[in-house]
């Protein structure tokens, strides 16, 4: 429903994140990452996605201040502060709060 007016410029592909974004080849205006809460889950379906995404393009993580776990090196937010800090540089912060968007820089 949400994507509905936007149907024929979006791809939906239904598995498991890790196999799949690794068999994809096309550059990407937009990638959301919203699957696993598990920190090394979210983390690895971000390096994947970051290299599939044109420069320019917006990646979009959910849940950054998700806490549902008790130890907080599962939560997702581990996992987005990973990212950003090992890719500092290649992108712009764009927004930061319930959900992180970036901006990929260069190629």
């Amino acid at each position: 429903r949400n994507i509905a007016p936007y149907r024929s410029q979006v791809r939906i592909k239904k598995g498991v994140s890790q196999v799949l974004l690794r068999k994809l080849v096309a550059a990407f205006d937009f990638i959301y990452i919203d699957g696993s809460h598990q920190a090394a889950d979210v983390l690895e379906d971000a390096v994947l996605s970051f290299r599939l995404l044109k420069p320019e393009g917006i990646l979009i993580f959910d849940d950054y201040l998700w806490r549902n776990y008790p130890q907080p090196q599962l939560n997702p937010a581990l996992g987005i502060d990973s990212f950003l800090a090992a890719f500092a540089g290649r992108y712009k912060l764009v927004h930061k709060n319930y959900q992180v968007a970036i901006e990929k820089i260069g190629s």
